[in-house]
């Protein structure tokens, strides 16, 4: 197999400062967000992001074609070749990828943290989520699946990207069974072949976990405080903290704050609305506060967002 996982050498680490938080247009009516890479040709080396980044999301990314590349993500990095591979990673971990031959193809499947407890019941949704968000190793997180396993996994992600596109109606139900029916395919393969599963944390964690985001994505428009959403969660507030910093990678505080930008980009991208609007409407109480945010997280302001999404192919 044509891939190597190392530890980075300490002037390696130097990304790791310029990581920088990111958000797709996400939201409760749209919690599945699917993205196509294509790279053929282009000067080398080149990032296959535009910058070392993390996101509130889970990624899920079937990635396949020729090239060669490294991967980073947080202290470890991993060679890889011409063999196809799924990438799985949690909210809040930091990732970074150079092409260093071409092609480079891949398929990206952003989806909120909160959606595989809609996903299964019991603890099979619990169980999707901590496969992704649970302390684990770089080869932990890149798999090389046997390859009917893999062209299942590519197909339903070509089916997913058609579907996001479309956009008609039964396409969020279309989506949410085929990411599932890939999630179970995947998590199923490791059991049969007897690899090592992260254990989970306390479900009880969870159960906390999951009343705070359903707090955070029924209250983001208003002012909110880490005490109403350790209340909502049952915990106190230094628990709350812990708890989801543990399970999800980042804290509350930023989980919130990239969420109220993904919601005010999908609004900004949907709709006539004006900026100020969409800023009020996701919980921001001054323009300003919401322009300094929105340019933090995606790297452009609200206005440069719109025209980037607005302009016509080709437009420079």
């Amino acid at each position: 197999m044509a891939s190597q996982s190392l530890m980075f050498e300490s002037a390696d680490l130097a990304w790791l400062g310029n990581v920088r938080d990111v958000s797709q247009p996400l939201s409760r009516l749209r919690p599945i967000w699917v993205k196509e890479n294509i790279m053929e040709t282009g000067p080398l080396p080149r990032p296959g992001v535009p910058h070392p980044e993390r996101h509130p999301y889970c990624e899920f990314t079937i990635g396949w074609a020729g090239g060669k590349g490294i991967q980073y993500i947080g202290r470890e990095k991993h060679i890889t070749g011409d063999h196809a591979c799924v990438m799985l990673l949690g909210p809040g971990v930091p990732h970074n990828s150079e092409l260093l031959e071409y092609p480079c193809r891949s398929l990206v499947i952003y989806f909120l943290p909160v959606l595989p407890f809609d996903m299964g019941p019991g603890g099979d949704g619990v169980r999707v989520l901590n496969r992704f968000t649970a302390e684990q190793s770089i080869d932990d997180r890149i798999l090389y699946p046997p390859e009917p396993l893999w062209k299942k996994l590519k197909g339903n992600a070509q089916k997913m990207l058609a579907e996001f596109q479309d956009g008609g109606f039964g396409s969020e139900m279309r989506l949410r069974s085929l990411l599932t029916d890939s999630l179970v395919d995947l998590i199923r393969w490791e059991e049969k072949i007897g690899r090592s599963i992260v254990p989970s944390p306390d479900p009880l964690n969870w159960d906390y976990v999951q009343r705070a985001l359903h707090y955070l994505q029924e209250h983001y428009a208003e002012p909110v405080y880490v005490k109403e959403v350790a209340r909502a969660a049952g915990l106190s507030e230094s628990r709350l903290k812990s708890v989801f910093r543990e399970s999800l990678g980042m804290s509350c505080v930023q989980y919130l704050k990239s969420y109220r930008v993904s919601l005010a980009a999908s609004m900004l991208g949907r709709s006539r609305r004006q900026v100020t609007e969409v800023a009020l409407a996701v919980g921001f109480e001054t323009l300003s506060h919401f322009n300094s945010t929105f340019r933090e997280i995606t790297g452009m302001s609200p206005t440069e967002y719109i025209d980037s999404i607005t302009a016509p192919p080709g437009a420079s």
